[in-house]
C-alpha cells in the first residue's frame, strides 16, 4: 500500500518477508516431530552455539553435528535444493535432540 510513496517509479510486483524467530520454545515444540523443525531446531541450535556460544552438548546428540554443520553451510535457492536438503537433514530424524529438551533450558 505504500510502495507508490517510496518508489512511483517502479510496480510492485510481490513482497517476500521474513524474519527471526522469536518464540524459540514454542517453534520447537511445535515442530520438532517434522524433520522440517528438527531442520529448523538444528540450524537455531547451530546459530546459538557458534555466535552466542551457547552450550548445546547437552541438547544435541554428537553424532548429529556433522548433519547440523553440513546443513548450516547449505542454501535453498531452488526447489531442486529441497531435494539435495532432505538427503542433509536425514540423520537428524533419529539423533535430534540428543538429550535434554531444548525448550526447557536456559539460552
Amino acid at each position: 500500500m505504500m510502495a507508490s510513496a517510496f518508489a512511483p517509479e517502479l510496480s510492485l510486483l510481490g513482497v517476500a518477508a521474513a524474519a527471526p524467530a522469536t518464540d524459540l520454545a514454542t517453534l520447537m515444540s511445535d515442530d520438532l516431530n517434522s524433520i522440517g523443525g528438527k531442520n529448523i531446531t538444528a540450524m537455531m541450535l547451530w546459530s546459538w552455539h557458534r555466535v552466542y556460544g551457547a552450550v548445546i552438548d547437552n541438547v544435541v546428540d554428537p553424532r548429529a553435528m556433522p548433519a547440523i554443520d553440513r546443513l548450516a553451510q547449505e542454501c535453498i535457492k531452488g526447489p531442486f535444493d529441497l531435494i539435495d536438503r532432505q538427503r542433509t537433514e536425514r540423520p537428524l530424524e533419529q539423533i535430534v535432540p540428543g538429550g535434554q529438551d531444548p525448550t526447557k533450558g536456559e539460552p
